[in-house]
């Protein structure tokens, strides 16, 4: 914050410059106290250079003076008509904070010195003014906690300037008979039903954006989950309205927020910025959680034990979610549970082995960009309890092209093509009785297509695969291996006389019913006979 020259201070007005300083210091704390910094600040990206961003201090002093601070080099992203209020920073590498609606603060800081003055100006408009900023959202290098918008335009709202109102967005329910909830989660009590057809204004959402609440006839009121609806309309345009739930036990929904309030600083515990959990005393996640917490990763091993006291040692449940900001690019989700598990991304079931195993390890890859809803499940049944969830960002450019087919006979369009890495063979998959996309592909019944350049140097070359069920693969269009039938084979083919240079390779697969699995490699053959 620039203080301006014109401001010589006597020794009195020094002397209440360092009381407004004080004051100034207690009410950040108060908001670094209760205002939960972004989750999904927090990105899974690999580690970033830092770079020097020029920022304007508060000093006491008549001369105007700026300084540095270190940021992660790759932006967050934009921050576009982002609606606050502006609080003084004390003690920060920046002058001031932005403290948004839903108690989220940010620190601030203009891209040039009009635009800092601009802010402070503003930030001493009493009564108290609400303002929308623009501008470039950073990872702050010396304080990990926090974020900084380097601020591009800032300007105040006229909240009494006649807007046109966009129409509430509408969320029409695809089920039969569907419950709705007091909170945004099926542990809160339950406000009433709603069936399928049936189209509600949706009035509030939850910060994971994965609930909605609903205003339908009759006075119901009450919270669905998104996959139970078919939404028209933004619903981002709609605040976030959930229940704040700051204790263990059964959640207290608050009331709606119809409009946009100065925000009371009430002292009340922050969560911890990493995944919310919810743990519930039966394997199916029914009723109230009895044990919610917050970790900043997931990685149990219970053995015989429980989670905690609350809990039975067998037959728990848990839910953990968190929202990330990911760099553009290739990633590996690695969950190992004793038992079962289920996962979401943005709402879609990716990966669904709700089911008893010991310790087993399932991967699914995505390529991605931008910030992303998780959403885990599991169950432990009896004996050892185990549950771990790992984010690998692959480096290298995936390999290979896959499309992913509804039918077993590759017919029509995809239904699911994405980029994926090579393992340490260059194709290998064990699907089990799993189907590969839950959400969009039956575990029976479907096929897929895999493409890929590869490099090749002069010789012969061995081909093999194995397959549960049918396996082609082809070399440049020609036919290598040959097993299009159903039931378990393991193939293998000799070719000779493959050319130095980079070669397509391209796979076929269908799986009829049962067990599924995918491996096919090849290597150059040393054995001798002719190249």
């Amino acid at each position: 914050m620039l203080i301006p020259s014109s401001c010589h201070r006597t020794k009195s007005a020094y002397g209440l410059h360092r009381l407004w300083k004080s004051v100034s210091l207690l009410v950040v704390m108060l908001l670094n106290y209760v205002a939960p910094l972004p989750l999904w600040a927090q990105t899974a990206t690999p580690s970033a250079t830092p770079v020097v961003i020029e920022v304007y201090l508060p000093v006491v002093s008549d001369v105007e003076t700026r300084t540095t601070v270190a940021v992660t080099g790759q932006a967050i992203g934009p921050v576009v008509e982002l609606l606050g209020q502006l609080h003084p920073a004390t003690g920060h590498t920046f002058g001031n904070f932005l403290l948004t609606y839903d108690n989220i603060a940010y620190g601030l800081t203009g891209s040039t010195q009009s635009l800092e003055q601009q802010i402070d100006a503003l930030r001493e408009q009493q009564p108290p003014i609400a303002v929308k900023v623009w501008g470039t959202l950073y990872h702050i290098a010396n304080e990990v906690e926090l974020t900084l918008i380097v601020v591009s335009s800032i300007e105040p709202v006229n909240r009494n300037a006649t807007t046109t109102t966009p129409s509430a967005p509408v969320a029409q329910v695809t089920y039969a008979l569907v419950n709705l909830y007091a909170g945004p989660a099926s542990a809160y009590t339950r406000t009433g039903q709603v069936t399928r057809g049936q189209s509600c204004t949706i009035i509030g959402r939850n910060r994971l954006n994965t609930w909605v609440e609903l205003r339908c006839t009759d006075g119901l009121n009450g919270w669905i989950d998104q996959q139970l609806v078919r939404i028209q309309g933004d619903v981002n345009s709609v605040p976030i309205t959930e229940p704040q739930v700051t204790v263990v036990g059964t959640p207290t929904p608050t009331a709606t927020a119809t409009s946009l309030p100065i925000p009371t600083l009430t002292p009340t515990p922050a969560p911890i910025l990493a995944w919310r959990a919810e743990f519930f005393p039966n394997w199916n996640l029914q009723g109230t959680p009895t044990v919610i917490r917050d970790y900043s990763n997931l990685d149990f091993n219970w053995g015989s034990g429980a989670p905690a006291a609350e809990l039975p040692v067998d037959g728990f449940s848990a839910r953990f979610e968190r929202i990330l900001s990911f760099t553009d690019g290739y990633y590996r989700f690695s969950v190992t549970a004793d038992d079962g598990v289920r996962f979401w991304l943005d709402g879609e079931l990716i990966l669904d082995e709700w089911h008893g195993a010991t310790g087993r390890t399932y991967t699914v890859e995505r390529d991605l960009n931008g910030v992303h809803t998780l959403r885990i499940e599991y169950y432990e049944a009896n004996g050892l309890a185990q549950f771990r969830f790992t984010t690998d960002y692959i480096t290298a450019a995936p390999d290979w092209t896959a499309e992913y087919f509804a039918n077993t006979d590759l017919l029509g369009t995809p239904v699911f093509t994405q980029a994926e890495a090579r393992a340490t063979i260059p194709l290998d998959h064990d699907w089990q009785t799993a189907s590969p996309f839950p959400a969009r592909i039956p575990a029976d019944n479907w096929s897929a297509r895999w493409t890929g350049r590869f490099r090749f140097d002069y010789g012969a070359y061995v081909f093999r695969a194995t397959a549960d069920d049918g396996v082609r693969v082809w070399l440049n269009n020609q036919l290598v291996l040959d097993s299009w039938h159903d039931g378990y084979s393991d193939v293998t083919n000799r070719f000779y006389g493959v050319g130095a240079d980079t070669h397509t390779i391209r796979i076929e697969y269908y799986e009829r019913t049962g067990n599924a699995s995918l491996r096919v490699w090849w290597y150059k053959d040393t054995s001798g006979g002719p190249q």
